[in-house]
């Protein structure tokens, strides 16, 4: 990379927080599904967004500008490929994340160089209440946010990953909006399954999880796991939920986890691993900053894993560590109590 290249390209980095408002906002204003079906003009446009038509103007000029709207003859706008995933109704839509990371993410992280100097998270600081209070608050960016964490096809990889042939129950503490546990118990018939999740969640776990073809299979308790663990199943899955948490927390849950498990339970944790060293294009270092930001939390190493599950009382059986299938930044340990 010449000097050039390099100024380019750190030139792109700096003003990335522009690219970042302008998918945020034309998410929040619905124009992937306003233009889906054909070019609209500037004034319908305005009427359609109640918004001011001379500024709608300049949002739209840069949306063109960076490739997610063209202009056409007669001044209608009309979507580019780039911008179809910011339709609510398409498969894989992008429409939550663009909301979410844009209006509630992105504001925290100019907290990072104070970060560095304090305790707690960023989000704490530039928001005046932590990640999960802000969400009890704003129920519409909590819904996008619980859209942005379901990952479809998560539970038919977590069913292709891990033998559950032994396994009658499975408990997946803090499970979101039921889409991975749904998906589990669709792909192994013979599975029941238990969501727990925190009030403003558990609502919306309940509709996804009364499928008719789940009946009789699929139950919710409400309660944050920083209490307690529901007890009594075979398998219990903790996805994506460690990083959230300080060591301390952390080390509560998994302590509620050993307390809730048999001797003959097993505890699944899913999560990407920080590796011992890193290099550039690594997923870890982001997923690291993403859980320091907005919980005070870490993404951490098999060891420093490994440590925590010690103080609980807890260890890693021995069944080899597997990649989660189509989720390479992933991997599944199985946990034990400690014996």
């Amino acid at each position: 990379m010449d000097a050039d290249e390099a100024r380019s390209g750190l030139l792109e980095m700096i003003g990335g927080y522009r690219a970042t408002a302008l998918v945020t906002t034309a998410a929040r204003l619905g124009l992937a599904d306003l233009l889906a079906e054909r070019p609209v003009t500037l004034g319908r446009l305005a009427e359609l967004t109640d918004t001011r038509p001379d500024r709608l103007l300049q949002i739209l000029r840069a949306l063109v500008a960076v490739g997610l709207l063209e202009c056409h003859p007669g001044g209608t706008f009309g979507l580019t490929p780039l911008a179809e995933p910011l339709r609510t109704n398409v498969p894989d839509s992008l429409h939550s994340a663009a909301v979410y990371f844009g209006a509630v993410s992105a504001p925290s992280f100019d907290t990072l160089h104070d970060l560095l100097c304090t305790d707690g998270s960023g989000f704490q600081h530039r928001h005046g209440t932590d990640f999960y209070g802000f969400l009890d608050a704003h129920p519409e960016l909590a819904a996008h946010y619980n859209t942005v964490i379901a990952v479809d096809g998560l539970g038919d990889a977590l069913a292709e990953a891990y033998d559950f042939t032994t396994s009658g129950s499975v408990a997946d503490i803090g499970g979101g909006n039921g889409t991975t546990l749904a998906e589990l118990l669709l792909a192994r018939p013979h599975l029941e399954g238990t969501l727990q999740e925190i009030p403003h969640v558990i609502e919306e776990a309940r509709r996804r999880l009364s499928d008719p073809a789940l009946e009789g299979r699929a139950g919710t308790v409400t309660g944050s796991f920083l209490d307690g663990i529901v007890p009594g199943a075979d398998r219990y899955l903790l996805v994506r939920v460690l990083p959230n948490w300080n060591d301390d927390d952390a080390l509560r849950i998994l302590r509620h986890c050993a307390a809730a498990m048999t001797p003959e339970a097993r505890l699944l944790i899913v999560d990407a691993d920080m590796p011992e060293r890193v290099s550039a294009g690594s997923f870890a270092p982001i997923g690291d900053l993403h859980a320091l930001v907005h919980f005070g939390g870490k993404l951490r190493s098999r060891s420093e894993l490994a440590v925590l599950l010690s103080a609980a009382g807890l260890r890693f059986s021995d069944t080899d560590t597997v990649p989660v299938p189509g989720r390479p930044q992933w991997s599944l340990s199985e946990v034990e109590v400690a014996r």
